[in-house]
């Protein structure tokens, strides 16, 4: 009964340390994109980026 109740432990804690990994990862690998955005949508989509416009004077910046 002991050494079944000991292999049963080992089996649930090696799986429970899986999937508490497993979701760790993920948390992670969201973390990342989510602080990487800008960087990740310029390199996959440059021509976004390339915006070309005209610069405004500070006094058409304060009357817009």
């Amino acid at each position: 009964m002991r050494e079944t109740l000991r292999v049963h432990m080992g089996w649930l804690h090696s799986w429970v340390g899986f999937l508490a990994g497993l979701l760790l990862a993920c948390v992670f690998a969201s973390g990342t994109l989510a602080v990487f955005d800008t960087e990740i949508t310029q390199w996959m989509q440059p021509e976004v980026s390339l915006t070309q416009g005209t610069s405004l004077t500070p006094t058409a910046l304060q009357a817009a």
